[in-house]
């Protein structure tokens, strides 16, 4: 999970080391605007990520952008679910040298966030792909608090309920 002091390391990293081209757009269900550039552009699932000039991860569909912060869940991800965690941050990775960004970025994409909305959707489709993410993974207490969930939850099939318990006692070892 990103802490609020990341946000403000990214947001110096992109104003000192970034010429870049910011969009204005509207935080969805607030009043309040933001500066924005795109990051990865996925006509797919007509989604589009982008970091903030804060220094946070966005997603935008329609004229909003949508924080990817902790305690959200991120709806509009859950498709990203459908590559395999390394083949999204290749993506990532990827999309911010060709638009000139330093090296590393991509490592504060809130993949934790990303699994935890995954699990927190109590779908047992989505649940099963999120747990796919998480293996191979150093898993943070915020997963392990929605693994617990998972493994006791009635919505899960007990294939997703076990494998849940699996990674948890794998990640109360390390």
């Amino acid at each position: 999970m990103i802490k609020q002091h990341q946000y403000k390391q990214l947001a110096v990293v992109l104003e000192e080391q970034c010429d870049l081209q910011w969009e204005i757009s509207k935080i969805r269900g607030t009043d309040k605007l933001d500066n924005w550039t795109p990051i990865v552009e996925d006509s797919e699932n007509e989604i589009c990520l982008g970091i903030a000039k804060s220094g946070y991860w966005v997603s935008t569909r329609g004229k909003f952008i949508v924080p990817l912060l902790e305690n959200n869940i991120l709806r509009d991800l859950l498709p990203y679910f459908k590559k395999t965690r390394s083949k999204t941050t290749l993506l990532l990775r990827k999309s911010l040298e060709e638009r000139g960004f330093p090296g590393g970025i991509e490592q504060s994409f809130p993949i934790d966030t990303l699994i935890s909305s995954g699990l927190k959707f109590e779908s047992d489709y989505w649940a099963g792909l999120a747990l796919n993410w998480i293996e191979g993974m150093t898993v943070n207490e915020e997963i392990q608090i929605e693994l617990q969930k998972v493994v006791v939850a009635k919505w899960a099939s007990q294939k997703t309920r076990h494998r849940a318990r699996k990674l948890l006692v794998s990640a109360k070892r390390t």
